[in-house]
């Protein structure tokens, strides 16, 4: 196990071993994540944030927070989680999903965890359908995300330009329509 990395005389607030086996252990039971114990450093930067943010001196004292405010758990959810999304992001994944489909075209279920925004589950159902040459109508997709905000987006399908700007043209014309200033996709 490695130690907390610079000690408390070089840090803003108070944060001890004792600390970060907190945050993981609240991390592990509110959100299913398990944190390495390399990342001490990134649960201070992270969480010193919303200590400034709400004026409070230690990590100890936050922690007490934490656990007595609903409203606060979702910001030290959001605060651990790592919130980047791209369609095909990982384009090595999505090229692994196809053989894999070539070789079991009967798989009807795909399960995508931490989907953000929508684009994995999105760059996961055109990576289907380009494979099978159809467009899913009998597949159950299963995306999970923890932020309120990308549940909310996630929903309604809808995608700002900006985000599909990163879209290859092919991918854009196949899987998109224009809608209201954004593109929807089907």
């Amino acid at each position: 196990m490695s130690a907390i990395q610079s000690t408390d005389a070089q840090r803003e607030f108070s944060y001890s071993r004792r600390d970060f086996e907190r945050v993981k252990g609240l991390l592990f039971k509110q959100a299913g994540i398990n944190l390495a114990d390399s990342k001490d450093a990134m649960v201070y930067s992270r969480l010193a944030r919303r200590l400034r943010t709400l004026e409070i001196n230690s990590f100890k004292e936050y922690l007490a927070y934490v656990g007595s405010c609903d409203d606060e758990m979702e910001h030290f959810i959001n605060a651990l989680t790592t919130n980047l999304t791209a369609f095909f992001r990982e384009p090595h994944h999505f090229e692994a999903l196809a053989d894999f489909l070539r070789k079991r075209p009967q798989t009807k279920r795909i399960w995508c965890a931490a989907s953000s925004t929508g684009e994995e589950p999105y760059s996961i159902a055109m990576t289907v359908a380009s494979v099978l040459a159809l467009l899913l109508p009998t597949w159950k997709y299963s995306p999970q995300t923890l932020t309120v905000k990308c549940c909310k987006r996630l929903a309604k399908a809808c995608m700002p330009r900006t985000v599909l700007a990163s879209f290859l043209t092919t991918i854009k014309s196949n899987f998109s329509t224009k809608e209201k200033g954004h593109k929807l996709l089907e």
